[in-house]
């Protein structure tokens, strides 16, 4: 059995995570990241937290089955050059 580094299950744990979000809810990760992206455009820093609940209270991302499913999306959010 080969061992995973914190990192390799980290990674994991946030693919399933969005996978199954996919699953429940069509097309979960794109929505969420165009959220996302529409958001980091208006602000130069914010909170993953931030942007999770302005989803939730606009109703313009459906709730995934987990929250932990917007790991993901922030992840995939590139940071921004300094």
């Amino acid at each position: 059995m080969a061992m995973s580094t914190g990192k390799q299950l980290k990674i994991a744990g946030m693919l399933q995570a969005v996978d199954h979000a996919n699953a429940c809810v069509e097309n979960w990760s794109e929505v969420a990241y165009a959220f996302l992206q529409k958001y980091a455009k208006k602000n130069e820093t914010f909170l993953a937290e931030e942007v999770r609940t302005l989803a939730e209270e606009t109703g313009e991302v459906p709730y995934p089955p987990s929250k932990r499913a917007w790991g993901g999306i922030v992840q995939r959010q590139k940071p921004r050059p300094y």
